[in-house]
């Protein structure tokens, strides 16, 4: 049962190795959470609510934080580029 939005991947850094995504996504929201699906790669990311910290949107962006087990990097953020960013803030405050 997810609600799926397509958006492209912004990464923080421009090193193509540590990127998370490579391109283009498909976020999935549910009861449980955010996935965030790399369709090329076959790669998810699940993050349940009660770990995402500062989840944002408007109008041609998502973005939100999960804490990490790293002390170098205790933060991981992703952003997104997407022209339903308000359909996700709205679901995501349902």
């Amino acid at each position: 049962g997810c609600t799926f939005f397509h958006a492209k991947y912004r990464p923080p850094t421009q090193a193509f190795y540590t990127q998370e995504f490579a391109g283009s996504v498909v976020i999935g929201i549910n009861e449980y959470g955010i996935h965030v699906i790399d369709p090329l790669a076959m790669k998810i990311i699940s993050v349940e609510f009660s770990k995402i910290l500062e989840p944002y949107s408007d109008e041609e962006s998502f973005s939100f934080s999960q804490p990490t087990d790293d002390k170098k990097i205790p933060v991981k953020t992703f952003a997104f580029k997407t022209n339903q960013g308000e359909l996700i803030n709205d679901l995501l405050h349902d």
